[in-house]
């Protein structure tokens, strides 16, 4: 199988999908950890492991990440970026009603694209700070203060992982969209030479 044209050869092809797995899947794994309303206590390693993915401890829960894996299938995992990733942020209260706070996106957008970015680990890297500033972002956002007081009040927040068209509707007509960040590679569309992506994460919520 011959590798897309923004890739010299298969194995750079392989790096690429194999980080922009484990980019989701932490990716994942950030924002359903900030909406569970406990603070983080950073700290430091002497040295990391393999499963310190991007230089960060980010812990894995096994629910998100199986939840990730069935919206997420390994053997399509660019095609999935491509249609997008999303997660959904509800909340609801002890009466039953529930309401969409927010909807995270993980997307490769194909509008974008750096054709200078040839070096795998430069891309690794850069995926790093793109972690590191969705753990800032997903705590400035009022679904963060509004998930610090879950536990005293009577509601409770809940998500849901999804790949495909996202469900905007259910945020209703005064949502506001922000780009979280974007991360530009030098992946193209299968068969195009000149089209190339870049990786952003955005969410969509109320004003």
């Amino acid at each position: 199988m011959a590798p897309d044209v923004a890739f010299s050869n298969i194995s750079d092809k392989n790096e690429f999908t194999k980080f922009t797995k484990f980019l989701s899947y932490k990716a994942v794994q950030v924002i359903v950890e900030s909406r569970k309303g406990v603070k983080i206590e950073p700290c430091s390693k002497p040295s990391s492991n393999d499963s310190d993915w991007f230089n960060l401890q980010i812990p894995d829960s096994p629910e998100v990440n199986q939840a990730t894996k069935n919206a997420l299938p390994s053997d399509s995992v660019l095609e999935t970026i491509r249609s997008q990733l999303h997660v959904e942020i509800s909340v609801q209260t002890e009466d039953g009603d529930e309401m969409v706070l927010e909807l995270w996106t993980v997307e490769l957008d194909e509008t974008q694209y750096d054709t200078s970015l040839k070096a795998m680990n430069t891309v690794y890297f850069r995926m790093g700070i793109l972690l590191k500033s969705l753990i800032t972002i997903t705590r400035i956002t009022p679904a963060y203060h509004l998930s610090r007081k879950q536990r005293t009040d009577s509601f409770t927040i809940f998500y849901r992982v999804y790949s495909g068209s996202p469900k905007i509707k259910a945020l209703g007509e005064n949502m506001k969209k922000i780009q979280a960040g974007l991360l530009k590679t030098p992946l193209g569309e299968k068969q195009r030479a000149k089209g190339k992506g870049a990786q952003t994460i955005e969410t969509n919520r109320f004003k």
